[in-house]
């Protein structure tokens, strides 16, 4: 599977043979041992994503729509093809991957039903048969935009429920915003965007504060992230269970680990489950990624659980995510948001 990931490079493949490659990839990859996947999961998921959106391109290109049957047939032929190859890949190991698969798909319905509205329409018709050629093109359109506007939302889902890049949410974002404009309305109500920090910038002074009582393995593994030798740190997160590192920093090493190594969403999921909410830095990665990512519900989690915590750390953070989850108050979570807005006005004061 390797080297059908170098494939993907290729650019004489024909749409078909990428698709040939996808249905290969999606069932080889994740049987490769932790090692391999670890290796090539940045440059497959980068490769693959451009790949996906390469066949979507192409499609309109390669695949155009005229007015007559035969054509619209041979497009939607394709286009269910694409659908049910790049399907395997929706509930894929790595979420980016997923959410990539689900928002490429989609995007190639819309440009169907753009593609179809934009064909002029036949000459010399009578009122009637205008009327009837419109409203044939509606009927048609129809359920290709239900297709569309629900592969949309579970791309913006799977992006919430378990995190992206920052950079990825961008556009599936503003896609999903497009058709969805009463739920971008209620979603965007009191949000502002925090400050995002890389979790190698967020948790790595940390594991300088335990490097300098420890050396060994974690001097080496500092060593290969600040030279950006990412292709050292499988090796690292394969030696780390044999370590004596505590566990908050062996949770640290992994997430700085698995972001290098082009997996953030698995380095955010790896943060959570811990749950080590006593952590200022931890709390704080977590809280800013959920609302830079717009997941309310665990935006609202993590402010219940770590409350005091940020307060203390971070309470212009903790103030930005409060005005937007707007989360149910508990008498402790009460406390922390009085305590923030004596601080706020202290500073005003000043």
């Amino acid at each position: 599977s390797l080297w059908a990931v170098a494939a993907l490079n290729i650019e004489s493949l024909s749409i078909k043979q990428r698709l040939n490659l996808f249905e290969f990839l999606a069932k080889a990859w994740p049987k490769q041992d932790e090692f391999a996947r670890l290796s090539t999961a940045k440059v497959f998921g980068q490769l693959l994503s451009q790949s996906f959106q390469h066949v979507r391109q192409g499609l309109s290109k390669q695949v155009p729509i005229r007015l007559n049957k035969q054509s619209i047939s041979r497009r939607t032929d394709y286009i269910k093809r694409f659908d049910n190859t790049l399907s395997q890949f929706f509930e894929f190991p790595i979420n980016e991957i997923r959410v990539s698969a689900l928002f490429e798909v989609a995007r190639a319905y819309r440009d169907l039903i753009q593609e179809l509205t934009a064909l002029p329409a036949p000459r010399d018709l009578s009122a009637i048969e205008q009327q009837t050629y419109r409203k044939t093109l509606a009927e048609l359109t129809e359920p290709l935009s239900h297709k569309c506007k629900e592969l949309e939302q579970q791309a913006f889902h799977a992006a919430t429920e378990r995190f992206i890049s920052p950079e990825q949410m961008t556009t599936i974002r503003q896609a999903y915003f497009a058709s969805h404009s009463d739920k971008a309305q209620d979603l965007m109500e009191g949000w502002t965007k925090p400050q995002i920090r890389s979790l190698k910038a967020a948790l790595l002074p940390k594991i300088e504060e335990i490097r300098n009582q420890q050396q060994g393995l974690l001097s080496a593994w500092t060593e290969a992230i600040a030279t950006n030798r990412s292709t050292l740190l499988p090796y690292f997160l394969h030696s780390l269970p044999s370590t004596t590192l505590d566990e908050g920093a062996r949770l640290r090493v992994r997430a700085v680990s698995l972001e290098a190594l082009g997996q953030v969403s698995h380095a955010l999921e790896e943060l959570e489950q811990l749950a080590l909410w006593d952590q200022p830095d931890i709390c704080e990665a977590l809280i800013t990624y959920s609302v830079a990512l717009l997941a309310k519900e665990k935006t609202r989690k993590y402010l219940q659980a770590c409350a005091d915590t940020l307060s203390q750390s971070s309470p212009e953070l903790m103030a930005i995510a409060v005005t937007w989850a707007k989360p149910v108050l508990s008498q402790n979570l009460q406390s922390q948001l009085d305590r923030v807005a004596v601080v706020s006005e202290r500073k005003e004061d000043k």
